[in-house]
């Protein structure tokens, strides 16, 4: 490859990087999209990611089998998945009717 056409590659590719990568880390800086929990009348992360491609777990610690309005409570949301850097979740509070 002449030396040119090396300096022309990588150009291009810088300018792409540039371009694309802060499209990318800014796209869900905020959170994440409301209304996506599969809760009753909503779609689910699906809409925006395909389906799940690791062996990750989730687990959710601390729910209460009762809710008392009022009250406090910790939950503990546990996402595992060694393949991964990062995860994100929403929640949904519902009544026993879905709403």
């Amino acid at each position: 490859m002449s030396r040119r056409m090396a300096v022309l590659l990588s150009g291009g590719l810088i300018i792409c990087g540039v371009t694309f990568v802060p499209v990318m880390v800014a796209s869900y800086s905020s959170g994440p999209l409301d209304a996506l929990t599969g809760a009753p009348g909503e779609s689910t992360c699906t809409a925006c990611h395909g389906s799940a491609a690791g062996d990750g777990s989730l687990s959710i610690l601390g729910a209460p089998s009762t809710y008392i309005p009022g009250q406090g409570y910790t939950i503990t949301v546990r996402l595992e998945d060694e393949g991964q850097q990062r995860w994100g979740f929403e929640l949904t509070a519902i009544d026993p009717e879905g709403a």
